[in-house]
């Protein structure tokens, strides 16, 4: 809510959100009320409570900074504005590692968790970098992208491995009846196929 004090310097860029609905305006308060569907009184209260704010320089709701550039509320025309919540940046979020897997905490990577975007934090250390909003997702998400394509990767080969490793071992055995071999046999195989593919 504005008011009026400071019309003289607003110009054309008023007028024509007046024009287009996007600033709504009124004389009094309790018209402005009657326009918002808000109950005129309890405007008329709350703008008096925040001009006493303003003339004793202490905001006692909010703890706002006030300044004797702010207006007091007791003149029209006032205007309103409507306003809604919208997010600018995450600060804080899922702790990644530089292959964006999801970490605990105690920094150890989560198996097969993968996370970029707002929903993770502290890329950029205790602050963030402006601009890079857009930039942080993309870069980590090709990250994460990349590393579960690989890890698939590696369990379809440790997979395939398993079961030429089963099949053979499991021929060993029947040839030799040494179940002993069969397990050492077993063990080589999959050692192998994970360590081609680390």
């Amino acid at each position: 809510m504005l008011a009026g004090a400071g019309e003289e310097g607003t110009g054309a860029e008023i007028t024509g959100a007046l024009a287009l609905g996007r600033i709504f305006r009124a004389e009094t308060l309790a018209e402005l009320g009657s326009v918002l569907g808000v109950p005129g009184d309890a405007i008329e209260a709350t703008a008096g409570r925040f001009s006493v704010f303003l003339e004793e320089r202490s905001d006692l709701d909010f703890a706002r900074p006030l300044t004797s550039a702010m207006p007091p509320l007791s003149a029209g025309a006032y205007y309103a504005i409507p306003r809604w919540p919208a997010v600018h940046f995450t600060a804080g979020g899922i702790r990644i590692n530089p292959r964006a897997e999801v970490i605990d905490i105690h920094g150890t990577p989560i198996p097969r968790l993968y996370a970029a975007g707002e929903v993770t934090g502290g890329i950029h250390g205790m602050g963030r970098v402006g601009g890079n909003s857009t930039t942080a997702p993309i870069v980590f998400g090709r990250i994460a992208g990349t590393e579960a394509a690989a890890l698939h990767s590696r369990q379809q080969v440790v997979g395939s491995a398993l079961a030429r490793s089963k099949w053979n071992t499991k021929a060993a055995e029947d040839r030799t009846g040494n179940r002993h071999e069969w397990r050492a046999l077993h063990s080589r195989t999959i050692s192998k196929a994970v360590s081609r593919t680390a």
